[in-house]
């Protein structure tokens, strides 16, 4: 359960997350620092596909263990790829506590889903 309602939650958040950086490729790099508007939009668009797995796995009777897994594995990638973004320092103060507080929520979802992988796996032995 506590892995359905994380991948749902999570799900939401990606989608609005992703819907945002579509919806303002065009001045969202004024406020965050410079990044291609395409960029932003191929990032909202990877980030909407993501959601609908999200969700999708989310309303599953069983979910895959393999699955949430990759799902974690993704969600902590993004996480070290926000770091490494931060650390290279191209993004503006704001961009920088944006990055970093979307990273923050997305470690906890993370978290969540290796608890939730960890507890499909035993719930299978």
């Amino acid at each position: 359960m506590l892995l359905r309602r994380t991948l749902l939650v999570n799900g939401v958040a990606t989608a609005m997350t992703g819907i945002g950086a579509l919806v303002g490729a065009p001045w969202l790099p004024a406020i965050l620092g410079p990044t291609p508007p395409a960029v932003l939009a191929i990032v909202g668009a990877g980030l909407v596909v993501f959601a609908g797995v999200l969700l999708r796995q989310a309303r599953r009777v069983r979910i895959d263990p393999r699955v949430a897994w990759t799902i974690a594995g993704l969600d902590i990638a993004w996480v070290l790829g926000s770091v490494a973004l931060v650390e290279i320092g191209i993004l503006t103060l704001l961009g920088n506590v944006v990055v970093a507080a979307v990273a923050l929520v997305v470690l906890v979802f993370a978290v969540l889903e290796v608890r939730g992988a960890r507890r499909l796996r035993t719930a299978d032995a």
